[in-house]
């Protein structure tokens, strides 16, 4: 727990835009929200990751 990411996270406002997508509106809420975008872009660049990254499948053979 981070007492100034916690406070710019509990400013923070997400709207939906015409195209379906939410956001942060900066202009709706009280105070800073710049820790909470910045949180929010570590964890989608995170997510891109994990999908590029290729699992390994394995296969047994059973033989008896």
């Amino acid at each position: 727990n981070h007492p100034i990411l916690n406070n710019h996270i509990a400013n923070a406002v997400v709207v939906t835009d015409a195209a379906g997508e939410r956001k942060f509106d900066k202009s709706k809420s009280r105070m800073r929200i710049d820790g909470a975008q910045c949180l929010a872009m570590a964890a989608g660049q995170r997510a891109q990751l994990l999908q590029d990254v290729k699992v390994p499948e394995y296969r047994m053979l059973f033989v008896g």
